[in-house]
């Protein structure tokens, strides 16, 4: 029901310990590579792990195009794009899914996320602070089912992480989910 898609880009020190934590998941998921950029030290990564890798056919378009390209190559109905430079929990995938279970009709589901220092796993600053309270609307199930809830949490910017968000891909375009024509904040 699920697959974790690896954006890997050139030559990231942090792809491996990021394929490590999606393949050591409670709930058993998918995990794809998908690239733009493939070279050896992708290609050495992928066949360690023994995992398929997807190369972008149409590269250097934009890091949108890839994002929209990475969803398309998960293999089951739930996709998330797992960032080379990210890291997930073991739990991650297993309350993902159940969390769709109880929605089935979402376009979306994510979680919420802590940031890695070189002090550790930080759960709360400022930045983190700011982006719980704008999404807190839509931790009421009546105001995230409406378009006014999902409007008022998205009022001051964008406080959802994209590396914490799971694409229900029977339920949205997933040719056209990010915003390909911006420089930045392409999600």
């Amino acid at each position: 029901m699920h697959t974790y898609v690896v954006l890997a880009y050139k030559e990231s020190e942090y792809l491996e310990e990021c394929i490590k934590s999606v393949l050591n998941q409670k709930y058993p998921s998918k995990v794809v590579v998908a690239t733009s950029t493939p070279n050896e030290f992708i290609q050495n990564i992928v066949r360690k792990y023994s995992l398929e890798i997807i190369v972008n056919p149409n590269p250097g378009r934009g890091i949108g195009y890839d994002f929209d390209f990475a969803v398309s190559c998960g293999k089951t109905k739930l996709a998330t794009v797992a960032h080379q430079d990210d890291i997930y929990d073991y739990e991650y995938s297993d309350l993902i899914v159940k969390a769709y279970k109880k929605n089935q009709d979402s376009l979306i589901v994510f979680s919420d996320y802590y940031e890695i220092r070189e002090e550790g796993k930080v759960y709360s600053n400022t930045n983190l602070k700011i982006k719980r309270i704008l999404l807190f609307p839509l931790r009421s199930r009546f105001l995230a089912s409406t378009k006014f809830g999902k409007r008022l949490s998205l009022r001051f910017g964008n406080a959802i992480s994209c590396p914490a968000v799971t694409f229900d891909k029977d339920n949205i375009n997933t040719n056209d989910i990010f915003k390909c024509d911006f420089v930045c904040d392409v999600d």
